[in-house]
């Protein structure tokens, strides 16, 4: 994978330099063939100035004094260079509102970083660089703002070497971090500046940003909200009677505060000012005294003048105790940097930033002021600012913008896809699960399930299944005793109406009634648990043998026992009964069909089977008590004897006709609702019995 560009960090040219103290600057190679020149970084300029030959010659050519083009800083000449492009004379612009107004010739140069090469930075073409003759900057000043300059109009502005630098990808942002090196440190720290990063090893890190003002001339403006000495003897003294917004400028060494500032300086320090150069001269008395009280001198900065956040900068006396030279001063002199100035002019110049570091990114426009850190043999630590529109500093193609846009498309193509899915898989599941609990009871409701298994048709054992009608009684027919002669012989006696249907041949049909506190239940046993069944099987070979035959072959047995209703083996054993001990009275009751019926919903209970004929001969009865609380399993009964009427279970009447049997059969069950008085044997018994079967799928 392809790297971003790293920051670059402009080593310094190790030299201390200038006529107003000792500063650390950092070299410059200028115009074709290069020469070497040494400058001082601008926190308020964009432009370069170098110091041509007329700086350091009369008009007659000589020099004016020993050693100036050393203290300058070098020269460079550009009648030596092949590569300057001379643009006329110009206003240098820079610091104009402390009345500096000089002017010099202008033009386009190339310029490189370093003495070298080998360890210097990048050469950039058709940079600004102006040849300055003033002592107002007398050594060469390196702009390291992002302005542009125009020389005439704003048609044709010339990029600042900061912009350049980022344009043609050579460093990580368009933002840099400088402090101007202390020679009072440790055994002199050097100042240090990087391009599209900072290093870590230099400053104490802290939460704090500063904002740039709107005007590009004065840009890092910060609240200087108090400035406070404090002595040896650990007293303090408050130098700053009110709030001001300052600049941070390292074009020079002054610090620009209030005159009542000044004043409170004075008086703590018994400075002096001195009308006829302009500066706070320090005899040796009075550095003797400074050097006594040895003050610290804290600078509370913010990003405005009141509340938020704020930053200490602390400088202690050695960093105000700076030596004038000429031709600043005709005898060297030490003095302190302080000037009385006004709303425009307040600066912190190069004398605060011996101790502060700060670290500008104009594409976040914003920047940060932390407490330097001086410590013996700390390597550097650069670390990358990246950029504000791409982090990696690589130009990114045309082709990688669309593969980019089309692979994102795609991806949240899938995305809407996969969503879609999810959400269909969902609703399935919730609708499945909605069609399933609907089967279900709900909870606190009583819901009544009915298995719609209905009488067979009249005469037909294969017949449309039909209800019977919802009549009161229904009388068993019988020759001897026709209706209206009382003595007809009645079904059960009737009942509330329970939910429950007569059955087909070998099936059955029962409603049941279940809520969420109960356990199912057959629905005509609701207020008991013990119920009635009975099971008739008709013993014939074939349907057609039946409606030829005028004496049909039944089995019936009754019993009672716990609901729900028990399944019976499938094959039960023949109950061996002598007919003799059967009486036949009964047996012409069972012979007579029912008359045809309409359909009925009436949940009406009705016993009787219907069959074409019954025969008379031979059929015996005999009354059998069934077990209490039997279960009715359909085992063999064999020589069972009568009960006692005390005996509170219900009876049981097992006959058997004489003659083959054969597999078909019809199953007949009589339900018994709870809480009806139990028929009394001879209201039973006129329904001759035999040996019955309860299919195994019977439920």
């Amino acid at each position: 994978m392809t790297r971003g560009p790293a920051p670059f960090s402009w080593a310094p040219s190790q030299y201390w330099d200038g006529d107003d103290g000792s500063w650390s600057s950092f070299a410059i190679r200028v115009g074709t063939p290069e020469q070497t020149v040494r400058v001082f970084p601008s926190t308020a300029g964009q432009a370069t100035f170098v110091v041509g030959p007329r700086g350091c010659q009369p008009s007659d050519g000589t020099e004016v004094f020993p050693n100036c083009t050393q203290t300058r800083g070098e020269l460079f000449d550009t009648s030596k260079s092949t590569s300057w492009e001379s643009r006329g004379n110009y206003s240098l612009g820079l610091e104009t509102n402390l009345d500096y107004d000089e002017t010099a010739p202008h033009g386009l140069e190339s310029i490189a970083l370093g003495f070298s090469d080998a360890n210097g930075g990048p050469t950039l073409q058709t940079q600004v660089v102006s040849d300055i003759t003033t002592d107002d900057f007398y050594v060469g000043i390196f702009g390291i703002g992002h302005q542009p300059t125009n020389f005439t109009d704003q048609s044709d502005p010339q990029p600042s070497f900061l912009t350049t630098l980022r344009s043609k990808n050579l460093i990580p942002s368009l933002s840099w971090a400088y402090t101007a090196g202390a020679k009072y440190r440790l055994k002199g720290v050097f100042g240090s500046l990087t391009f599209g990063g900072y290093d870590l090893s230099r400053f104490i890190p802290n939460n704090v940003s500063f904002s740039l003002a709107p005007d590009i001339s004065r840009d890092l403006v910060v609240g200087l909200q108090s400035i406070t000495a404090t002595m040896a003897n650990a007293s303090t003294k408050s130098l700053l009677p009110f709030a001001i917004l300052t600049f941070i400028d390292s074009t020079l060494p002054y610090i620009y505060l209030p005159p009542q500032a000044c004043t409170l300086f004075e008086d703590e320090f018994g400075l002096v000012w001195n009308s006829t150069v302009g500066q706070y001269l320090i005899n040796n008395t009075q550095h003797q005294s400074l050097l006594a009280k040895n003050p610290y001198f804290t600078f509370q900065i913010a990003d405005s003048t009141t509340g938020g956040p704020t930053v200490d900068i602390v400088l202690p006396y050695a960093s105000f105790d700076l030596q004038a030279e000429y031709p600043l001063l005709y005898d060297t002199s030490r003095y302190f940097p302080l000037q009385p100035g006004n709303d425009t002019t307040y600066l912190l110049g190069r004398t605060f930033l011996q101790e502060a570091y700060i670290i500008t990114n104009y594409e976040h426009s914003n920047f940060s002021v932390s407490q330097c850190k001086f410590e013996d043999g700390l390597p550097e630590k650069i670390v990358t600012i990246p950029s504000a529109t791409n982090t990696s500093g690589i130009p990114i193609s045309r082709g990688v913008i669309i593969g980019a846009s089309l692979g994102a498309t795609a991806f949240l193509i899938l995305i809407i896809l996969l969503i879609t899915l999810v959400v269909q898989r969902c609703r399935r599941k919730h609708s499945k699960r909605l069609s399933n609990d609907s089967t279900k009871p709900l909870k606190g409701q009583e819901i009544l399930t009915v298995f719609p298994i209905q009488e067979m048709g009249h005469d037909s054992l294969y017949g449309i299944p039909r209800e019977l009608a919802d009549s009161g009684k229904v009388e068993l027919m019988d020759d001897k005793s026709p209706s209206g002669s009382d003595k007809e012989i009645l079904e059960l006696p009737q009942a509330p109406p329970p939910v429950c249907y007569e059955l087909l041949a070998d099936t059955a049909s029962c409603g049941s009634r279940k809520t969420h506190t109960q356990r199912p239940s057959i629905a005509c046993s609701a207020k008991s648990k013990t119920a009635i069944y009975a099971s008739t099987r008709i013993l014939t070979q074939s349907r057609t043998s039946i409606e030829r035959s005028s004496t049909p072959r039944v089995r019936t047995m009754i019993t009672s026992g716990p609901s729900p209703r028990p399944k019976f083996p499938s094959r039960p054993e023949p109950l061996n009964l002598n007919p003799s001990s059967c009486p036949k009275a009964l047996a012409p009751d069972l012979t007579r069909p029912l008359p045809p019926l309409p359909i009925s919903e009436s949940p009406q209970v009705s016993p009787v089977t219907p069959y074409s004929q019954q025969s008379r001969r031979g059929l015996r009865r005999v009354p059998v008590r069934a077990p209490p609380n039997s279960m009715s399993t359909s085992g063999t009964f064999k020589y069972v004897s009568p009960t006692s009427p005390d005996d509170k279970s219900t009876d049981a009447f097992i006959g058997r006709e004489h003659g083959s049997l054969s597999t078909s059969s019809m199953i007949l069950e009589i339900v018994i609702p709870p809480g009806e008085s139990e028929p009394e044997v001879s209201s039973i018994s006129s329904i001759d019995m035999a040996e019955g079967r309860i299919p195994g799928d019977f439920f």
